[in-house]
């Protein structure tokens, strides 16, 4: 009688033969199945709020147990404040001009908090603003323009005139800028450093105001970048005056 002898590969193969024809069998038996339908009624959108919040900030200042934060590439720009001990925003103002504010001052008091934006050029709107700190819901106030496009240094002196510096423009030296707010007036104190593109502080006492400036690389008068620091005494030297619209 023959036999027959089958070894363990050849098992297998046949075996996977044999589920192939399985499979094709049950295909060809002409069962169909039912395909789900696409669901056509509307879609159920929930909303869950944004996934992140954030506030790009630029500058802050602590006046009494407040800290004022001036925001940085927000639209429109603003200003909150973060009270301390209950570690809770309680006020908020935006301004009208400007992507960032740079400068936060106070007066001696502290009830007026001043600002100076940065902005894409000279646009004829305020880039000074005062907030009345006792009123928080009203808004800040533009004050003045000065002729600078940015303000990024603000220094408040004891009898509460401001002084602004900042520059932007790499074809014109930064001015120094004083604002007087008993008069509305916005003065313009001339160029300390010819040599300078921009102002990055300022600081005033009851006799002295001090000009920091320095040079970026797109361009300044002076042969290598400087870092200067000027004094300019007495504080009696104005030069031209305009008043915001």
């Amino acid at each position: 009688m023959p036999t027959f002898a089958i070894n363990r590969r050849q098992l297998l193969q046949t075996g996977g033969i044999g589920g192939l024809a399985v499979a094709l069998s049950a295909m060809s038996t002409g069962t169909a199945h039912a395909v789900r339908p696409l669901n056509t009624s509307a879609p159920l959108i929930t909303d869950l709020g944004p996934a992140v919040v954030q506030f790009s900030l630029m500058s802050s200042l602590l006046v009494g147990d407040t800290v004022y934060i001036g925001s940085r590439n927000l639209n429109p720009v603003r200003i909150i404040g973060f009270h301390l001990p209950t570690r809770k925003v309680t006020s908020r103002t935006d301004l009208g001009s400007g992507y960032s504010i740079q400068a936060l001052a106070a007066d001696s008091t502290g009830r007026y908090l001043y600002a100076g934006v940065l902005r894409d050029g000279v646009d004829g709107k305020p880039n000074l603003y005062r907030w009345d700190l006792t009123t928080p819901n009203a808004p800040a106030v533009g004050v003045g323009e000065t002729g600078d496009r940015d303000i990024r240094a603000l220094a408040v002196a004891p009898d509460g005139k401001v002084y602004a510096a900042g520059g932007g423009q790499t074809t014109n030296a930064p001015s120094l800028w004083e604002y007087d707010p008993g008069t509305n007036a916005m003065t313009s104190w001339g160029v300390p450093d010819p040599g300078a593109t921009i102002a990055q502080a300022v600081a005033a006492t009851a006799s002295h105001v001090y000009f920091g400036t320095g040079s970026t690389l797109g361009g300044a008068t002076a042969p290598v970048p400087r870092v200067c620091l000027r004094s300019i005494g007495q504080r009696r030297r104005p030069q031209t005056s305009s008043r915001p619209r």
